[in-house]
């Protein structure tokens, strides 16, 4: 069990990303796919939030005030991405969702598709997102408005976002002829073309207070929110539920199966665990 003043070391980074380990390894959070960068920016953000500059003084405040430790779990889910393959995600993506949220909109003669990109880290899957509209609506791309919102937590993210630059590593995975239509070397970097770079949006987005996007299609979240207590998943997933327009689809990575009231308000679609529609009034 941590103790304020336990002799942690005088360097911010260690002593920050050592204190959020304790904490949440004894409320029995899994942290082993969590980088120290994800932990100290959450913690640096919460503490900046609250008023409170010094650390052993914030971890006395988090001891004391269980919500503020929700918040801490939350934000740090919430700023995450979750370490595994995008292959299976982008896949679905392409073979299930885009064209039954396509089909959804042209039968109600629609041309606006919004789509959420949550906890996504790096912006190089938003871009991945935009370059498969792209490619997926071909020749038709110029009936629809596509919007790829990406939230981050800070204004240094927000500027970071507005100015994107990828390394060759990024893009690696890409074939060599989407890398040529898509992107234009910057020096050392990558940058987006402006087709896909206009259809990125930029949110700042606190995420144990929102606010959140409103009239939403399609959420796609690539949080780890197995690691969250039921009861912080359960409202995260309201969240995710409220942004979502009627017959809106969303997609988790981890296979979260829901249950309870949202169970009843999110239908499972296919056979992979994670992909659910929110049902319309009349369906409920």
């Amino acid at each position: 069990m941590y103790r304020p003043d336990s002799g942690l070391r005088k360097d911010f980074d260690q002593e920050g990303t050592a204190l959020i380990r304790m904490l949440l390894t004894d409320k029995g959070v899994e942290l082993t796919s969590y980088r120290d960068q994800d932990l100290k920016h959450i913690l640096k953000h919460m503490m900046k939030k609250a008023g409170i500059p010094d650390l052993n003084e914030y971890c006395r405040f988090l001891l004391q005030n269980p919500r503020e430790f929700e918040n801490v779990l939350i934000g740090l889910i919430g700023s995450h991405q979750l370490g595994v393959d995008d292959a299976e995600l982008f896949q679905t993506l392409k073979e299930e969702v885009i064209p039954l949220l396509v089909l959804q909109k042209s039968m109600k003669g629609e041309g606006r598709l919004k789509i959420w990109a949550s906890g996504v880290s790096g912006m190089i899957t938003s871009y991945r997102l935009a370059i498969l509209f792209r490619e997926l609506l071909g020749e038709v791309i110029d009936n629809y408005s596509v919007d790829i919102l990406t939230s981050v937590s800070t204004e240094d993210q927000i500027a970071q976002a507005n100015d994107p630059r990828f390394s060759p590593s990024d893009i690696e995975s890409m074939t060599n002829d989407i890398k040529e239509r898509y992107f234009h070397l910057d020096g050392d970097h990558l940058r987006p073309c402006m087709d896909i770079k206009k259809m990125v949006k930029v949110l700042l987005v606190d995420p144990a207070s929102g606010p959140w996007p409103k009239g939403v299609d399609l959420v796609i979240s690539k949080e780890g929110f197995m690691n969250l207590p039921k009861g912080l998943r359960t409202r995260r997933m309201r969240h995710f539920h409220r942004s979502l327009n009627e017959g809106g689809f969303l997609l988790m990575n981890d296979r979260m199966v829901l249950n309870g009231e949202l169970s009843i308000d999110m239908r499972l679609l296919g056979e992979r665990p994670g992909f659910y529609q929110k049902n319309n009034i009349h369906d409920c």
